[in-house]
């Protein structure tokens, strides 16, 4: 409100300014403005203003990449197929991954999307499971994870009640069986192999190896001993 002087003996006239609202406002006009606003703030102030103003805008720039990174991540995990799980008890695999490359070039998996895995991070203390490993290995097998298992022989002999293993008669050839003599123990083969024991990184010996009876892979885990469990002259 502005008021203008009159002459004397004339009335004061008294003038309303208009009232400017930010919407009667230009874009032209309402960038300035706010250009002008972050002039006058310090450092701290423009922070919070950018932040009061456009975090909506700032969250979107940072979930873009994440959602599409993650969105990749999902479409390469579904086209994923496993082929193999073995479980290496007390195992010191220098290179696991190394050592999964491997037994899926010998078995013959050639797309890049098959997978063959050899884990190596279930440990016992005494004839039973550490009580981490017991958790990891108990999951896994509920979830029919697990083909194959290479364990120490004290440790096989404490589950065999369990009903874990697979009755090798049921999935290997007869002529397959033949071939390991008195290594063959109906639902294991007991060995005495120097080169699974060094290639797996095991210092037990004989070494057990069985079949998960909830295996879904039974094909693959009598083809991966036909590989790698050899009878040692």
């Amino acid at each position: 409100m502005r008021i203008e002087w009159k002459p004397e003996g004339e009335q004061e006239e008294i003038v309303q300014e208009p009232i400017i609202h930010e919407s009667d406002l230009t874009k032209k006009e309402k960038r300035q403005m706010e250009k002008e606003k972050l002039k006058s703030m310090g450092f701290t102030g423009k922070l919070q203003y950018i932040w009061m103003y456009y975090k909506f805008w700032l969250l979107v720039l940072i979930l873009i990449p994440i959602a599409i990174n993650q969105g990749v991540s999902i479409y390469k995990n579904s086209k994923l197929v496993t082929e193999l799980n073995v479980v290496v008890i007390d195992s010191s695999i220098p290179n696991q991954q190394e050592t999964n490359e491997s037994v899926k070039e010998a078995l013959g998996f050639t797309d890049k999307y098959q997978t063959v895995s050899v884990e190596a991070n279930v440990y016992t203390s005494g004839d039973e499971l550490e009580y981490n490993s017991q958790m990891v290995f108990s999951t896994k097998v509920g979830t029919s994870y697990y083909d194959v298992v290479v364990l120490p022989e004290n440790l096989y002999k404490s589950w065999k009640e369990y009903g874990y293993f697979e009755d090798l008669s049921r999935i290997m050839d007869a002529d397959i069986i033949g071939q390991y003599g008195e290594a063959y123990q109906e639902d294991h083969l007991l060995l005495k192999n120097r080169e699974l024991s060094d290639m797996y990184g095991v210092s037990y010996e004989p070494i057990c190896v069985a079949v998960m009876a909830n295996s879904q892979r039974m094909d693959n885990a009598v083809r991966w001993i036909q590989e790698y469990c050899k009878v040692e002259e």
